[in-house]
């Protein structure tokens, strides 16, 4: 899914093996991309406590500019339904936040 953003699932709650495994796969990719970004801003916050000892010069714009440049573009899944229970299904989905 390089590249991709958004992945909308419309009548999610018409369950099939198809719908399910790509629910599945869709709670991986998330659980992973979140687990990603939490190491990777556990490695910001202890770089910038290492830059803070070194120096109390602000990085440059330019660096900032790569830095964002860097960062990936992140996954959104949105899962539509008119009769599903939202809670349910918010549940299974917890953790996946990034």
């Amino acid at each position: 899914l390089t590249g991709v953003t958004h992945v909308f699932v419309d009548e999610v709650h018409e369950r099939t093996a198809d719908a399910d495994f790509l629910l599945i796969h869709l709670k991986g990719l998330l659980l992973k991309q979140a687990a990603e970004q939490r190491a990777a801003a556990a490695r910001a916050q202890a770089g910038d406590g290492d830059m803070m000892h070194r120096s109390s010069v602000p990085a440059s714009v330019e660096s900032e500019q790569q830095q964002q440049q860097q960062q990936p573009l992140l996954l959104r899944v949105v899962l539509m339904s008119a009769t599903i229970d939202g809670e349910q299904l918010r549940g299974y989905f917890q953790g996946t936040e990034a």
